[in-house]
C-alpha cells in the first residue's frame, strides 16, 4: 500500500508515491527525521529532490540522469554521501536501492517494510560489496523508535541482512545494468515499459548422474543454467546471483553441510573472456565448488576417490591438483590429522592475465593502450610469442608494418595476453618487466615509457597529446624493450 507524497517528508517525482511504511513510521516518530537523528548506524532519514538524484548519473542537465531521477525518491542518506532510495522498478515493484557517491548501485531490499527490518539490525552502513551474511558490530545503534514501530507492525528483526539483501537480489538482478544505461544514455525518457528481467535460457535437461557428476558438469556453466539451479537446490544452496562490474564475484555457502559455491563474471580463463552481457546482466558462471568432507554423506565421491586417502604422496604438497579438462581441475586438501582429504575443490583453471585492453575504456580514452600494444608487438616481431598461436602467416602485416601495434593487440591477440600466449621460458621476462616484480623502478616498463614519452597514455589529461599508434612511435622505445630484454636473458643465463 502506497500513498502521495503530499504528507511526506520526502521530495519524490510527483508520480512516484512514498511506501506506506515510511509515512507511517515517520508519522508516528517526525523526530526521525530531524538534523543529526541516526535512524540506524550511520543511515538517517533525508530528503533530496529528483533533480539532485540525477548527479549519480552524469554532469548536469545529462538526459540519463534526468531519465532515471524519474523513477528513483531518496529518501536516506549516509555520511560519505551515499543515498537509499526507492526505484520504480521497470520490471514491476518499488525495491529500496543504494546509490554510492563513488557511483555505481545495488538493490538492498524488496520494499520499505524490508528495508526499515534491515535496519533494525543496526549496520553502521551499507556499501556496494558487503552480502550482509554477519551481525552487525556489537556496538551497531539503532533508534528505540524504530525498533518499537517494527515490533508494533510485526516485523520482526532478522539475525542478518543476508535473506533480505539476497530476495532483493533474487528479484531485481539488474539494477547495475538500468544505473550503466542511464550513464550511457540508453536510458528510454519513458523506461515504464522497458524490461531488465534475465535472459531466459533454453531449458535442458537436468544431467544424468549423482551429485559428483552433477558438480563437475555445473563448472564453467551459467549460473542460471538449469542444471546448476537442480544441483545447488539438491545440497541446499540458494541461487547464485549474478555478479557486477562492482562486484564481479558472487558466491553462496550452506551451513548444514560446509559447500561453497562461488561464480564470476570475469574467470581468468580464455574460453570465457571477455565478459559479455545479455540486455541488462553480465553472464556469470560457477568457476569453483568447495566439497569438505562435512558433505561425504550428500555427494558420493566416484570409484578411486576416498575421503580417508589423500591421492597425494605421503610426504608431498598438502595440496595436489589433478587437471580433469580444460575447463575443469580437482583440488585435494589433505587432512590435518591423518591421511585423509579433508576438502576438494572442483574448479575452473585459471590462466594468468599480463595484459588486458578494455574496450569500454577505449571508448573513454581511445589511445589509452598505445604503450603496451608496443611491448607486445616487439615481442611478437622477436618470437616471443607462442609460435603456434602466432604463426608467421597471423604476423605478417606487422613484419611489413602494414598493420599498426594497437590493431595486433585488438586483433590476434583479442585485446589479452594471456601465460599461454608466450613462447616458452619467456614469461619470466614479462613478470620482471612489464609487471616489475623482483626489479628495480628504474628498469621497469612504465619507467621506460616516461623516459621516452614523458607520459603514459593511461596518465595524460583529455586535452594533452598522446602518444600516437603509429611505426615511428614504436621505434623510439624498441631499443630500449631490447636492452631491458637482453639484460634478462643474461641474468636468466647465469642463473
Amino acid at each position: 500500500m502506497i500513498i502521495s507524497t503530499s504528507d511526506s517528508p520526502f521530495e519524490f517525482p510527483a508520480d512516484l508515491p512514498v511506501p506506506t511504511a515510511l509515512s507511517d513510521l515517520l508519522r508516528a516518530f517526525p523526530a526521525l527525521c530531524e538534523p543529526g537523528a541516526d535512524a540506524s548506524g550511520s543511515f538517517a532519514f533525508h530528503c533530496e529532490p529528483p533533480s539532485a538524484v540525477a548527479r549519480y548519473f552524469g554532469e548536469e542537465g545529462h538526459v540519463g540522469g534526468q531519465a532515471a531521477a524519474r523513477h528513483l525518491g531518496v529518501f536516506g542518506v549516509e555520511p560519505d554521501g551515499s543515498t537509499i532510495a526507492i526505484w520504480r522498478a521497470p520490471q514491476g515493484g518499488m525495491p529500496v536501492v543504494y546509490l554510492s557517491s563513488e557511483g555505481g548501485g545495488r538493490v538492498l531490499a524488496s520494499d520499505a517494510a524490508q528495508f526499515l527490518r534491515l535496519l533494525g539490525l543496526g549496520y553502521d552502513e551499507f556499501s556496494l560489496y558487503d552480502n550482509l551474511d554477519e551481525p552487525p558490530e556489537a556496538d551497531g545503534e539503532v533508534a528505540p523508535e524504530l525498533l518499537e514501530w517494527l515490533g508494533a507492525q510485526g516485523l520482526s528483526v532478522p539475525e542478518t541482512g543476508e535473506d533480505i539483501l539476497a530476495e532483493a537480489e533474487e528479484r531485481w538482478p539488474d539494477f547495475d545494468g538500468w544505473m550503466e544505461d542511464a550513464i550511457a544514455g540508453r536510458l528510454p525518457l519513458d523506461d515504464a515499459a522497458a524490461s531488465g528481467a534475465q535472459a531466459s535460457l533454453v531449458e535442458a535437461p537436468v544431467a544424468e548422474g549423482n551429485l559428483w557428476d552433477q558438480m563437475l558438469a555445473c563448472i564453467g556453466r551459467r549460473i542460471d543454467d538449469p542444471l546448476v539451479q537442480h544441483w545447488l537446490s539438491a545440497v541446499g544452496a540458494k541461487p547464485l546471483r549474478p555478479a557486477t562490474p562492482h562486484n564481479n564475484s558472487t558466491y553462496v555457502s550452506v551451513r548444514a553441510n560446509g559447500i561453497e559455491v562461488s561464480a564470476s563474471m570475469a574467470p581468468k580463463h580464455r574460453g570465457f573472456w571477455p565478459p559479455s552481457k545479455d540486455g541488462r546482466l553480465w553472464r556469470t558462471y560457477v568457476t569453483r565448488i568447495a566439497l569438505p568432507v562435512k558433505a561425504a554423506g550428500l555427494v558420493p565421491l566416484p570409484d578411486g576417490l576416498s575421503w580417508g586417502q589423500f591421492p597425494g604422496p605421503e610426504e608431498g604438497d598438502n595440496f595436489v591438483k589433478q587437471a580433469v579438462s580444460s575447463t575443469l581441475e580437482l583440488t585435494f586438501l589433505c587432512s590435518d590429522a591423518g591421511n585423509g582429504v579433508e576438502r576438494i575443490d572442483a574448479r575452473l583453471p585459471t590462466e594468468r592475465c599480463f595484459m588486458e585492453a578494455s574496450a569500454d575504456y577505449e571508448m573513454i580514452k581511445h589511445l589509452v593502450y598505445v604503450e603496451d600494444a608496443f611491448l607486445v608487438t616487439w615481442c611478437a616481431l622477436q618470437g616471443l610469442l607462442d609460435p603456434e598461436r602466432y604463426p608467421v602467416s597471423v604476423l605478417k602485416p606487422w613484419h611489413e608494418r602494414t598493420a599498426t601495434p594497437l590493431q595486433l593487440l585488438h586483433g590476434p591477440c583479442g585485446r589479452v595476453v594471456w601465460t599461454d600466449d608466450l613462447a616458452a621460458g619467456t614469461s619470466g621476462f614479462w613478470r620482471t618487466y612489464y609487471m616489475g616484480f623482483d626489479t628495480p623502478d628504474a628498469e621497469r616498463w612504465v619507467s621506460d615509457v616516461n623516459t621516452v614519452f614523458q607520459s603514459s597514455n593511461h596518465f595524460r589529461d583529455d586535452d594533452e597529446a598522446m602518444t600516437p599508434d603509429s611505426w615511428e612511435a614504436f621505434d623510439r622505445i624498441a631499443p630500449k624493450i631490447a636492452r631491458r630484454f637482453n639484460a634478462w636473458r643474461r641474468k636468466a643465463d647465469q642463473n
